[in-house]
């Protein structure tokens, strides 16, 4: 080492990285701890040997050319950990193979042009964790692509099922018509020579029959409820209830129901589907109806996230285990009371609801009866008052305003 060289080993130690001075013959002037304890040699046993004898890789990837450049201009050198991968045959550390890539620099020290520092900077974890990260986006690519096409070919399936039950259902209905008809003729033409056993079970083919074509009517709403795309329009709500509580009107009167009808919004969504919505709730709200004085209320709460709807009614009730079969198409629960019906109407509901991009639920209130509660993935443009359509609600509703 030149005598006007000062004692670079504590400051080279002091160092992070990988570090070594070198002279204009390159060969080696100092050596830190750091290399010392990556390559196994100590600094008294690389001072004094040339770089490209010592690491023949050095001489065989034209670093010494490069190196001599440096003495010669005065131009700092870089060896890119991307391009040269390493710079020393060093083993990697924490259990990694192959070579420790490394971004090397090299530059000539300001008080002594004819020395250079070489730093050396061990960048084998950051590119074995941004490998990972590029085989983990890929498979995340990969895996994205997959479920893309499977939920592409559900849709497709899907939409044939809707189609074929459509289909089926519409064939089905001829066929249940004519048996139902010539079983009245059979009976109409023959009472009098029928025996009363006879006779019954001309009205119990008759009957099934007639429950039979329900569940087809029921089941090609269910899959007409599918079959077309929504089409998002502005829908005025108090028109839409209105005009269900119109159609129910006679029903509404022969079990004295009160209805009570909050504000309601106008939201973007068909118009069509939300009033077979609401026309399937209100219609569950009745025929679960055994209260002497029976009521239900079509409302509106505002939420954090929303507005939620609902319809409540003060019936039998829905025990909270069921609260999630009741939406599955055909599910008929328990209950000592002996209601008609399909068990279609909740399930086209929730297939409505969740077209429109929102959930519907089921809630039991502590008074007793039901609480139905729904949201819709659309923009709420305003709530209008009931008092501006006085003239279109009928009479036997009782409006909130």
């Amino acid at each position: 080492m030149p005598e006007s060289l000062p004692d670079y080993d504590y400051l080279l130690d002091l160092l992070p990285v990988g570090a070594m001075i070198i002279d204009a013959n390159l060969k080696i002037v100092n050596w830190n701890r750091t290399l010392t304890d990556w390559t196994d040699i100590r600094r008294q046993d690389a001072v004094g040997h040339s770089l490209g004898k010592l690491f023949p890789n050095v001489a065989e990837q034209r670093y010494c050319q490069r190196l001599q450049d440096l003495f010669d201009h005065g131009l700092p050198v870089s060896f890119s950990a991307a391009l040269h991968k390493y710079f020393l045959p060093i083993k990697p550390r924490h259990g990694l193979e192959g070579h420790m890539i490394q971004q090397t620099e090299a530059r000539l020290l300001a008080s002594h042009r004819n020395l250079a520092l070489i730093t050396i900077q061990d960048f084998s974890m950051q590119y074995r964790q941004l490998a990972q990260l590029k085989t983990e986006r890929a498979e995340l690519l990969r895996a994205r692509d997959e479920l893309q096409n499977t939920n592409e070919i559900l849709v497709q399936r899907n939409r044939e099922l809707d189609e074929f039950s459509y289909v089926a259902s519409h064939d089905l209905q001829e066929p249940l018509r004519k048996i139902t008809t010539f079983a009245q003729l059979v009976a109409k033409e023959l009472s009098d020579q029928m025996t009363p056993k006879q006779q019954s079970y001309i009205a119990q083919v008759v009957s099934g029959t007639r429950r039979m074509r329900n569940l087809i009517t029921d089941l090609l709403a269910f899959a007409g409820a599918g079959r077309t795309e929504v089409d998002r329009q502005p829908v005025d709500l108090n028109e839409v209830v209105c005009n269900v509580l119109d159609a129910l009107e006679l029903r509404l009167q022969e079990t004295q129901t009160q209805v009570i009808l909050d504000p309601l919004p106008i939201v973007l969504g068909d118009k069509g589907q939300l009033t077979q919505l609401y026309q399937n709730m209100i219609a569950n709200a009745l025929k679960f109806s055994t209260n002497s004085s029976p009521q239900i209320h079509i409302n509106v709460e505002h939420a954090t996230s929303g507005i939620v709807l609902g319809v409540k009614d003060n019936g039998i009730g829905i025990d909270p285990a069921y609260a999630e079969q009741i939406f599955k198409p055909f599910a008929r629960l328990p209950s000592k009371h002996h209601v008609e019906g399909t068990g279609i109407g909740l399930s086209i509901c929730k297939k409505v609801v969740n077209r429109h991009g929102g959930e519907i639920w089921v809630e039991s209130p502590a008074e007793g009866g039901a609480h139905f509660r729904f949201t819709l993935d659309t923009p709420v443009r305003q709530i209008v008052p009931l008092m501006s359509q006085a003239d279109d609600i009928p009479n036997f509703i009782s409006a909130s305003i």
